[in-house]
């Protein structure tokens, strides 16, 4: 048996390495789409060093494995689909380093900005209040979905006075 050298034996832990953190990556896409800081933070989860990290979601991102545009665009499109406002999505996405703004067709491609009047109105409507505190806890949820607080107050009072 040939015994490796020092340099040798790192380097052929380095190569495993790589292919470890590319193989986890391949992994964790082959469920669901994950933006690049999210990929990164898995790996280090994973115990990947910063630069196994920084190299392998490069690597995952220039043969588009990773890809933080088609990422938002299923996510904003799921999250549209399940009542989220405007500013709840952009919230979302900028934790998942991702910004709203800087995205080709956001928000005119999603959905329409002046119908969010209309969308808080048909969430609002499928919710069921019966509390002393109706208004309070409706406009409340209507916020938490991530619609402002003029839209929130507006259809928490119209929905609650019909």
């Amino acid at each position: 048996m040939e015994r490796l050298t020092k340099d040798e034996f790192l380097g052929a832990i380095d190569r495993i390495t790589t292919v470890c953190a590319r193989q986890r990556i391949s992994q964790l896409v082959s469920r669901r789409d994950y933006s690049q800081l999210e990929t990164s933070r898995r790996l280090r989860d994973d115990g990947f060093s910063e630069e196994e990290v920084q190299a392998a979601v490069e690597h995952a991102s220039s043969i588009g494995l990773v890809s933080n545009e088609r990422f938002a665009d299923a996510f904003i499109r799921g999250k549209v689909f399940a009542g989220w406002g405007m500013q709840r999505i952009e919230r979302e996405l900028a934790s998942r380093g991702i910004e709203a703004r800087e995205l080709k067709g956001w928000p005119y491609e999603y959905l329409d900005p002046d119908d969010e009047f209309e969308r808080a109105m048909q969430i609002a409507q499928r919710k069921t209040v019966r509390e002393p505190n109706a208004y309070a806890k409706l406009a409340r949820f209507l916020m938490n979905r991530g619609f402002t607080y003029s839209i929130a107050s507006s259809v928490a009072k119209e929905v609650l006075e019909s």
